[in-house]
C-alpha cells in the first residue's frame, strides 16, 4: 500500500526528540514534517532532526496531504484532541502513552480509526521490546514453578517537571510512571482482575504524588505495585513462583532477567539484545500495520489500550483524582441535560394543550352534529292548520321513536270529506236566501281534549328512525386524554 512512510511529529519535547532520532535511522520512514504551537521551535526542531517541513500549528500540519503517519508527543491532556484531529484529517496515528486520559476518550479514538480504516496505536514501547518474549519463554519453562505473585516499582524524581504537577495537563504519577507498573503486571499476569485497592499521597493541587496499588486476580495471584514522581527506585519487577523467583531489571525498558531457586541461588541470567533508542520496535510495528492495511498493532491492540484506561479510571476514582476538564465536561453535560429536560417538558406541555384543544374541538363537532340532527327531526313533523301541509307525501304510517304509529287520512277520505263540506255549504247558502237560517248561538267552550287545531307527532329525545347516529365524540373512552398525552 505504501512505499516510504512520510512521518510527522506533533510536539517538540524530549519524547519527540527521541522519536525523531529513531525515525532518522528507520527503514521505509522519512522524517517529513514537524508541528508546534510555536513556529520558531518547529523550525529549530526540523533543522536539528532533518525534517523537510515545519509548521507553526498542528492544524496546518494536518492539512498537508503528503503526511502518512502522525506521532503525537504532546502533553497527556492533549493526546485525545490531537489524535482525533489527525484521524479526522485522514492520517494514521501513533500516540505516545497513555493513549489519552480516560476510557471514554480512548473509545472515541478507536471508533473513529476503525470507521475510517486508519491505523491507531498507543506507543507503550515496553510492549514492543523483543526481550519481553524472552521473559515469557523463561517463565513458561516452569523453572520457578507456578507464578503466584509479582511486585513492580517505578520511580523518578521528576516532580520539578511542570506538567507533573499541573492538573490542567492531567499531571500526577499514575498516567506517567504508574502506567508502567500496571503494564508490567498486565504483560505477565493478564487482565482477569476482580479486586483493586489503591491509595496515594497528594501534591498541593490534589494530584497523586506516590501510588500504592494492589491487584487481586480471580485465580488467587496478587500484584503489588508502586510508583513515584519524587523518589528514584530500581524500576524492578520480581515474579514469585512456587519453586523460586525471577528478577527483571528495568521494567520500563527491559535490561536483564535473573532467575533464582527457592534458596536464592542464581540459576540463570539473560540480557536484552542491543537496541538503538528502544522506540524502533514500536515504530516498525506501526509501519508494518499501515503497509498491511491494519488499524492496530498486534503487540498493543486497541482492546489492551481500552482495558488499561478502564483500570486507571477506576484507580483514580478510588484516589479521588479528578482533572479540571472532567469537571467542566460534567458541568456541561448537566447543563445540556437540563436544557434537554426543559425542551422535553415544553414539548409535553404543548402536546397536552393540543390534546385538550382536540378534545374540545371533537366535543364541539359532536354537539353541532346532535343539534343538526335534532333540527332535521323537528322539521320532519306534519302540521295541519288552516292550510294542511303534507310533508311526508304519502298516506302511509310513519314510525317514530315512541314505538307508536300515527295514521294520516287517506286520499279518498279527504275527497269525501271535502264533498260533504261543499254540500253543507250549499245548503246553508240556500237557507240564507230563503230567510230560514237558524239564529246564531254562542259557541260553547270546547274541552281541551275535544278539538285540536293541529296534529302533534310526539318526538323521542333522540333521532328519528333511519337517521345516521353521530360518532361518539367527546366521551372518556374515545377522546384523547391530556394527562395520557404527557406520558
Amino acid at each position: 500500500m505504501f512505499g516510504t512512510i512520510n512521518a510527522a511529529v506533533l510536539g517538540t519535547g524530549r519524547i519527540a526528540e527521541k522519536m525523531a532520532e529513531t525515525m532518522k535511522s528507520a527503514r521505509r520512514v522519512k522524517c517529513y514534517a514537524v508541528g508546534s504551537r510555536n513556529l520558531d521551535r518547529a523550525v529549530a526542531f526540523a533543522k536539528k532532526n532533518g525534517f523537510r517541513r515545519a509548521y507553526g500549528s498542528y492544524e496546518d500540519l494536518l492539512t498537508d496531504r503528503k503526511v502518512d503517519l502522525v506521532y503525537v508527543a504532546t502533553p497527556h491532556s492533549e493526546h485525545y484532541r490531537n489524535a482525533l484531529a489527525a484521524l479526522e484529517a485522514g492520517k494514521n496515528v501513533l500516540v505516545e502513552k497513555p493513549i489519552c486520559v480516560t476510557e471514554k476518550q480512548a473509545k472515541k479514538l478507536v471508533e473513529t480509526a476503525e470507521a475510517k480504516n486508519l491505523f491507531l496505536g498507543e506507543a507503550m514501547w515496553t510492549r514492543f521490546l523483543p526481550f519481553g518474549e524472552k521473559i515469557r519463554e523463561v517463565l513458561g519453562s516452569g523453572v520457578i514453578g507456578d507464578l503466584v505473585s509479582l511486585t513492580a516499582d517505578v520511580g523518578w524524581n521528576i516532580r520539578s517537571v511542570p506538567r507533573m504537577t499541573d492538573p490542567e495537563l492531567a499531571g500526577g504519577t499514575l498516567l506517567d510512571t504508574g502506567i508502567y507498573a500496571l503494564n508490567f503486571a498486565s504483560m505477565f499476569f493478564g487482565e482477569d482482575i476482580y479486586k483493586i485497592h489503591s491509595v496515594c499521597s497528594y501534591t498541593d493541587k490534589h494530584l497523586d504524588e506516590q501510588d500504592s496499588i494492589t491487584l487481586i486476580y480471580r485465580d488467587g495471584r496478587v500484584a503489588a505495585l508502586s510508583a513515584s514522581m519524587v523518589g528514584c527506585s530500581a524500576c524492578q519487577g520480581i515474579l514469585t513462583g512456587t519453586k523460586g523467583y525471577a528478577v527483571v531489571d528495568n521494567i520500563v525498558n527491559f535490561r536483564s532477567l535473573t532467575v533464582y531457586d527457592a534458596n536464592g541461588k542464581k540459576l540463570a541470567a539473560y540480557k536484552r539484545p542491543r537496541q538503538k533508542t528502544g522506540f524502533e520496535y514500536e515504530l516498525a510495528a506501526a509501519v508494518s500495520a499501515i503497509r498491511e492495511g491494519r488499524t492496530e498493532c498486534r503487540e498493543m491492540p486497541h482492546r489492551q489500550s481500552l482495558s488499561e484506561m478502564h483500570m486507571m479510571d477506576f484507580i483514580r476514582s478510588q484516589m479521588g483524582i479528578v482533572y479540571p476538564f472532567e469537571i467542566r465536561e460534567k458541568q456541561e453535560e448537566q447543563r445540556r441535560q437540563a436544557e434537554e429536560d426543559r425542551k422535553a417538558a415544553l414539548a409535553l406541555e404543548e402536546k397536552a394543550k393540543e390534546a385538550l384543544a382536540t378534545k374540545e374541538e371533537e366535543e364541539e363537532r359532536g354537539q353541532i352534529a346532535s343539534d343538526i340532527q335534532a333540527q332535521e327531526a323537528i322539521e320532519g313533523h306534519v302540521s295541519i292548520g288552516d292550510e294542511t301541509d303534507y310533508t311526508f307525501g304519502t298516506a302511509e304510517s310513519v314510525a317514530v321513536d315512541t314505538g307508536e304509529e300515527v295514521h294520516l287520512p287517506s286520499e279518498d277520505t279527504l275527497v269525501h270529506a271535502a264533498g260533504e263540506a261543499m254540500k253543507e255549504d250549499a245548503r246553508l247558502k240556500a237557507q240564507e236566501k230563503a230567510g230560514n237560517l237558524p239564529a246564531p248561538s254562542e259557541p260553547e267552550p270546547a274541552d281541551a281534549g275535544d278539538v285540536t287545531s293541529y296534529i302533534d307527532i310526539p318526538l323521542h329525545a333522540g333521532n328519528s328512525a333511519g337517521a345516521e347516529t353521530p360518532a361518539d365524540y367527546g366521551t372518556p373512552e374515545s377522546a384523547p386524554n391530556a394527562e395520557d398525552s404527557r406520558q
